[in-house]
């Protein structure tokens, strides 16, 4: 019987396993996030939390887009504000313009006033010499033209807002009487009755131009 051969009953050598460097092996962890993110993308309700947050996010209001009709709006608005501010500031002006007229009026006739009163005063001495002149004529037919120039002379003045003051029979009043001289009083008289007058005194507009210049009786 013949014997088999060596070589046709020699075991198979297995072959060697193929042997995979360390590096190339991936963590536990990064195979974990490969996975999750792996499910992620089968299963979209399972993103992460981030971009839901982004997508519920509301959109911005956003300014209403403006019109030609809101421009020409907004610069009527300007136009009537400047065009208020210009009719007060004319107002101002005016009114204060006005306040200086008047002042300068009222200055003005504070001048002319000053003026006529120191013409007045200067005139009363004539007018005083033409009542002397008709008190000294013994004949009273011969002081009628001198009569006749006193009223032209005293209308004139009147004009000019200067009056006389009668103040025969009045009480004297030391505001607008000058007493230069008193005697004893008659019975028909009263204490501190003018019965004398020396020189008619004036007003100017109703202001004292010039004090009568009296004789006083009075009662010891």
């Amino acid at each position: 019987m013949t014997q088999p051969h060596e070589a046709d009953t020699a075991p198979e050598t297995p072959e060697a396993p193929e042997v995979v460097p360390v590096e190339d092996v991936p963590p536990a962890e990064e195979a974990a996030a490969d996975s999750a993110a792996a499910d992620a993308q089968d299963d979209p309700a399972e993103a992460p939390a981030d971009d839901a947050a982004e997508a519920e996010e509301p959109p911005k209001d956003k300014p209403p887009v403006r019109t030609l009709v809101d421009v020409l709006r907004d610069q009527l608005l300007d136009k009537e504000t400047q065009l208020h501010e210009y009719i007060q500031a004319y107002k101002s002006a005016k009114a204060d313009m006005e306040d200086r007229i008047a002042r300068l009026q009222r200055d003005r006739e504070k001048v002319i006033d000053r003026d006529r009163k120191n013409i007045a005063k200067d005139l009363l001495e004539v007018l005083d010499n033409l009542d002397r002149s008709i008190a000294s004529m013994a004949d009273p037919s011969d002081a009628d033209g001198v009569r006749m120039v006193h009223r032209q002379f005293a209308k004139v003045l009147t004009e000019f807002g200067v009056e006389r003051q009668e103040a025969m029979g009045d009480m004297f009043d030391a505001n607008v009487h000058e007493a230069i001289g008193m005697i004893p009083a008659q019975p028909t008289h009263q204490d501190q009755e003018i019965i004398h007058v020396d020189r008619a005194g004036y007003t100017y507009k109703g202001e004292l131009l010039r004090p009568a210049r009296v004789i006083v009786a009075t009662k010891a």
